[in-house]
């Protein structure tokens, strides 16, 4: 029960008088059962009062919990409120997912919808990671480092590798580097180039298209035209 938790009659009156009223006793004995200690689950609720009282004075029902969440993130995004105060606050966000989270688990509401993985989205990349940890035995952190300038390519370019070109893959490095420098610059290039040796070594890209940006039998990294600091801060 809701008094069990909150010491404040007044904050009490609030978060029943709410959108969140049919299920506030069920999230205070949750939260407890959660192993939320007594003081942060008083914090908890009397912060979602704060949500509660935003979603009442814009008129969200309790049946707009989850559009009434998002519109209270794009407004705090808009306009964020002064912390700890009453009303919509970062806080009040944070005690408003934990209850959204709470509702879902227990089936009032609709799960998250989970995002598709880049290996889902584009299933090169997930061959790539695959091919690389077997043969080159990176780990995972570095693997995932590279995913985030190979999802960008991806997106740019496209994941057929035949389209590519040394020009386009350079304007790519290029643009991506742009607001960060020739240190970031080297980074991305440094996945690109382990993209195009996959691609390569599985058939999937002409060497033609591929050697600008591979290292040489030597082991000797080729210096790339356009890559001078003096072209990365003209622009």
């Amino acid at each position: 029960m809701l008094e069990t938790h909150l010491k404040s009659p007044v904050t009490r009156r609030r978060l029943r008088a709410g959108p969140a009223a049919d299920h506030i006793d069920g999230f205070a004995d949750w939260l407890q059962h959660c192993g939320y200690a007594a003081s942060r689950i008083d914090w908890m609720l009397r912060c979602l009062a704060g949500w509660a009282d935003w979603m009442l004075a814009s008129g969200f029902s309790a049946q707009e919990l989850l559009p009434g969440f998002e519109a209270c993130k794009a407004a705090l995004q808009k306009n964020p409120h002064v912390p700890y105060s009453r009303g919509a606050n970062r806080q009040a966000l944070t005690a408003a997912s934990v209850f959204i989270r709470f509702l879902q688990q227990q089936g009032e509401l609709p799960p998250p919808v989970t995002p598709p993985s880049a290996s889902d989205l584009w299933p090169v990349l997930g061959e790539f990671r695959s091919w690389m940890q077997q043969h080159r035995g990176l780990t995972e952190t570095t693997l995932d480092i590279y995913q985030r300038t190979l999802v960008g390519l991806c997106t740019a370019l496209g994941d057929d590798a035949h389209t590519y070109s040394a020009e386009v893959l350079r304007a790519f490095v290029l643009k991506r580097a742009r607001p960060h420098g020739i240190q970031s610059a080297k980074s991305i290039t440094v996945a690109v180039r382990s993209f195009l040796r996959f691609l390569s070594a599985t058939g999937r890209c002409p060497r033609a298209s591929s050697r600008p940006f591979l290292v040489s039998h030597a082991g000797n990294a080729r210096r790339f035209p356009g890559f001078s600091s003096q072209r990365m801060s003209s622009g």
